[in-house]
């Protein structure tokens, strides 16, 4: 084969392979873009949906998260691609979902799992048959000036992409094709142009310029003579000298800084991780009662509303306690706030021991007491706390002999979730209500809620 003829194929090759490239790089930029754009499009509009659900989310405001789904189901007729979207709690239960029969649902898909355990928008593509979709996620959190924010759940959504996918295909072809077409005339005018007037110095500046590629940066082209290529060569001689002087400056650098990078890792790290630890515990804190390690008030109160809406729409059994701790302030006066304290310890212990670990044992607050029992019939709620007085009048509590009644005792009493209840408190309330009628009774009893109806038996467990 002839020199033309090597250097014809020579020159039309690298011009298409150049052209190619530049097709491929368009496509990928397309690509690109048209990702961007969906994935934009994404978190615009779980952003727009976060807002509105923290709130309700944050606050319990179940029927807030019907409204809010029901209203962007209205508005989802006309937004082409959106598959679905759903309001997951941080236990990833559906609280909210544009299908209806999900609502109450627990999911454990990856994905979903994941997302729940970010602090970022979290995205992910895959393929159903001849569809491709982009699963959306955004943390449902609310934010503290200078600290993390609590997080209360998760919002999901699924984007359906086949559509945009075949016309960004369409695009690519088309794109391809005239770039192939460009490609072969441009490489055979070059042909003729290189050939005449650059062919022989531009193949050895070209040998030389792979040499500096594959790293051998002390290759020079050489070239005399006042020609643009000659001077082009002497030029690309002294960029190259310029280049190895600046690559081992560099590399001197690149070390220096290297290490000093990681050494800033390192202590950024260690930042995060006391960060994440600090707040964990204010957390924990936040909704602990320091004396007795139960939940205090607050943590009672956040979820109460949460349980008494699930009991509602769920038509299941919820049963709620009050425990007041019998002349307690009479065992302070006598035996000192101290002994006082150590008695609340040995109560909350005692309570633990009695009461299973799904249901809400808490510090209402003082000497009081309180017990939220899920999924739990009025009669077994009520035996539960006749037990629980039982093993607490005959525990040997310090000085509890010297007690009015000869032992240290509490009072209780006992609620359920009827249908004329409408808000949480109407619950505490009918307890509450209980509690004073054991106190005037003598004290050292069970009493149960006169509305819920039911024939208990035990001298020491009155209506």
């Amino acid at each position: 084969m002839s020199i033309r003829v090597r250097v014809l194929v020579a020159g039309v090759s690298m011009v298409m392979l150049s052209m190619l490239i530049m097709a491929f790089y368009i496509a990928d930029h397309e690509r690109e873009v048209y990702t961007e754009e969906v994935e934009n499009r994404a978190r615009v509009l779980l952003a727009a949906l976060s807002a509105p659900c923290v709130s309700a989310l944050a606050q319990n405001r179940i029927e807030d998260l019907d409204r809010i789904v029901e209203e962007f189901r209205a508005r989802m007729a006309t937004t082409d691609g959106v598959r679905s979207v759903a309001v997951l709690d941080r236990q990833r239960r559906v609280m909210g979902h544009t299908e209806k029969n999900m609502y109450g649902r627990l999911l454990s898909d990856p994905f979903v799992i994941f997302a729940s355990q970010e602090e970022t928008p979290a995205l992910q593509y895959h393929e159903e048959g001849n569809h491709r979709v982009l699963l959306v996620a955004y943390p449902l959190s609310t934010s503290v000036e200078g600290l993390p924010g609590i997080r209360w759940g998760t919002l999901t959504a699924e984007l359906d992409l086949s559509g945009e996918s075949a016309v960004l295909l369409r695009f690519i072809w088309r794109t391809m094709k005239v770039m192939l077409l460009f490609a072969l005339l441009t490489a055979l005018l070059l042909y003729f142009i290189a050939e005449r007037f650059f062919l022989r110095p531009v193949l050895k500046l070209s040998s030389v310029a792979e040499s500096v590629r594959g790293g051998n940066l002390a290759a020079r082209a050489d070239l005399a003579g006042a020609s643009e290529v000659a001077r082009l060569g002497q030029s690309f001689d002294k960029m190259t000298a310029e280049l190895e002087r600046h690559t081992h400056d560099l590399q001197a650098l690149v070390s220096e800084r290297t290490e000093d990078l990681g050494k800033a890792n390192v202590e950024l790290l260690a930042t995060m991780e006391k960060l994440r630890t600090a707040n964990t515990q204010l957390e924990r804190l936040a909704r602990t009662d320091a004396l007795t390690g139960l939940p205090n008030r607050r943590h009672l109160m956040e979820a109460l509303p949460f349980y008494f809406e699930l009991a509602r729409r769920g038509d299941r059994p919820l049963s709620f306690a009050m425990i007041d701790v019998d002349y307690f302030k009479h065992y302070n006066d006598t035996q000192g706030h101290p002994e006082g304290d150590k008695v609340l310890q040995e109560l909350a212990r005692i309570f633990l021991q009695r009461v299973r670990q799904t249901d809400i044992a808490c510090r209402y607050g003082g000497e009081e007491f309180a017990v939220l029992f899920l999924d739990t019939g009025f009669r077994e709620a009520a035996l539960v706390c006749e037990a629980l007085r039982q093993k607490v009048a005959y525990h040997d509590f310090p000085f509890g002999q010297e007690q009015p009644g000869g032992c240290l005792s509490i009072s209780i009493g006992v609620a359920r979730l009827t249908t004329d209840m409408l808000e949480p408190m109407d619950l505490v309330a009918r307890a509450d209500l209980a509690l004073y009628g054991a106190k005037d009774k003598g004290r050292n009893r069970v009493v149960i809620d006169p509305a819920a109806d039911i024939e208990q038996g035990g001298s020491k467990l009155d209506e």
